[in-house]
């Protein structure tokens, strides 16, 4: 229209052919662009100093002992990494053996852990091993207000019998969270020993 108010017919015709010529080379021009732009992120991304460390934002996710994938849990994140990081290089610990449950004891800055195959105590600080006992000489465990008290055996040949039965006493844990151990590793014992 413009070309036909300048020029007149001949205005009207070339217009015609600018606009055609335009349809075609301003969608050619944008796809060269694309391509630019995106050859200097590629470019970007490789001269990017690739010595940067990466740092870990979570802990990683408990693999749990019974092979069901649930969701992120920080609780049982955190208690699988303090037991890989004390016990990991340790002569007694064995692929075959996995986290199942932790509680914090807090006066000893320290947790007790069920694995599927013992009972710990392990020290958050230090990353030690403080106490143990196989599961199998693990007689009961007993909830008195804030104490926990663990009865086991020291060898296989008195388990199952009040003879030389002894008591580990974990204090400093809330009566809720020693209820919910207790009955976890009541059901946790009990689906081990059954047929």
């Amino acid at each position: 229209m413009e070309g036909a108010k300048e020029g007149g017919v001949g205005g009207f015709f070339k217009g015609v052919g600018v606009g055609l010529l335009g349809v075609v080379t301003k969608p050619v021009v944008g796809i060269i662009d694309m391509t630019s732009s995106l050859s200097e992120g590629i470019r970007g991304s490789a001269d990017a100093d690739l010595s940067q460390t990466v740092t870990q934002i979570r802990l990683p996710r408990l693999i749990p002992y019974n092979g069901r994938l649930a969701s992120y849990d920080s609780r049982e994140a955190f208690g699988q990494s303090i037991l890989v990081s004390a016990l990991g290089s340790h002569p007694i610990i064995s692929g075959s053996e996995r986290y199942v449950a932790h509680l914090n004891i807090v006066r000893e800055r320290a947790l007790l852990v069920m694995t599927s195959r013992r009972l710990l105590v392990l020290h958050v600080d230090r990353l030690v091993l403080l106490w143990s006992s196989e599961l199998s000489l693990v007689t009961r465990l007993e909830s008195v207000d804030d104490t926990l008290l663990i009865h086991y055996h020291d060898d296989e040949e008195q388990a199952g019998t009040e003879q030389g039965e002894q008591i580990k006493v974990v204090a400093g844990i809330d009566t809720p969270s020693q209820q919910w151990f207790v009955s976890l590793f009541d059901a946790f014992v009990k689906a081990a020993t059954a047929p």
